[in-house]
């Protein structure tokens, strides 16, 4: 008994954090970016303790990635599946059989984001409450082109295209929304200030006046951090406009999606 008592009061007195060890579940590394999954107990989804591995991972990667993120979701399985379409080519009807099988159950999760030393929060909590903190400089999730304001919906950070092959480096991916008007010189002049600010060759955009980028296969099948809407019916996602566009190693130009038509120019 006096050794349970014992041991007790050791466990209630260890650093918080050291209870249970954090789990990576996914890394990618690249020269200048980097973008890591960790699972954390579920008590430590508290706001204290995510500010603790939020300042360590500034920490870590200050002065060597110009973009980094860091997602945290508490253990001890990996809920992330479900909000994958895991798929392409993805069809309006492949993604609605995943939003039904999803029926809108989100986990908790929360997310850093840090460009070129600015950095913030967004958290989305347990009953789907999202909020948002800068931590850092100019919030990251916001892009300015001229009078034009983009909202960073979501990133993915992936390898870039293979060019005799040789790998070329990493390639980001950013969905924005925006309520101002859409067209090729917006998603090229974004392109240009990204790779301005992420010293990233590989940029690919794509913009819309509502969160919903069904057929784009690295988009999730809801976004976790924007405010759940209806999504658009088929007729409506057909009809809504969308730029998207691109510039690699392999492939520069923007498809423009919508009742405006297709173009695709280099």
């Amino acid at each position: 008994m006096t050794f349970i008592v014992l041991l007790l009061l050791f466990v209630a007195f260890l650093p918080v954090g050291a209870r249970a060890r954090d789990r990576i579940v996914e890394e990618q590394k690249f020269q200048s970016q980097l973008t890591r999954t960790i699972l954390i107990a579920p008590e430590e989804f508290t706001a204290e303790a995510m500010d603790r591995r939020f300042s360590a991972f500034m920490a870590e990667v200050a002065d060597h990635f110009r973009v980094a993120r860091l997602e945290l979701y508490p253990g001890p399985d990996d809920p992330r599946g479900p909000n994958c379409k895991c798929s392409e080519p993805v069809s309006y009807g492949f993604w609605g059989v995943l939003y039904e099988k999803l029926g809108g159950r989100l986990p908790a999760s929360a997310e850093l984001l840090i460009i070129n030393g600015a950095a913030a929060v967004r958290v989305r909590d347990a009953n789907g409450l999202i909020k948002t903190r800068v931590l850092r400089g100019p919030d990251p999730y916001l892009l300015h082109i001229g009078d034009a304001e983009l909202r960073l919906v979501h990133v993915d950070i992936g390898n870039g295209p293979r060019v005799h092959e040789v790998d070329s480096g990493a390639m980001l991916r950013c969905y924005f929304m925006t309520s101002d008007s859409l067209g090729e010189a917006l998603g090229r002049a974004a392109i240009a200030e990204i790779q301005r600010t992420t010293s990233t060759r590989n940029i690919g955009v794509a913009i819309r006046h509502d969160p919903w980028f069904i057929k784009d296969s690295d988009f999730p099948v809801v976004p976790p951090y924007t405010p759940l809407i209806r999504p658009p019916s088929r007729e409506e996602y057909e009809k809504g406009d969308q730029v998207s566009c691109t510039d690699s190693a392999l492939v520069t130009g923007c498809v423009s999606t919508g009742a405006g038509g297709r173009s695709f120019r280099r």
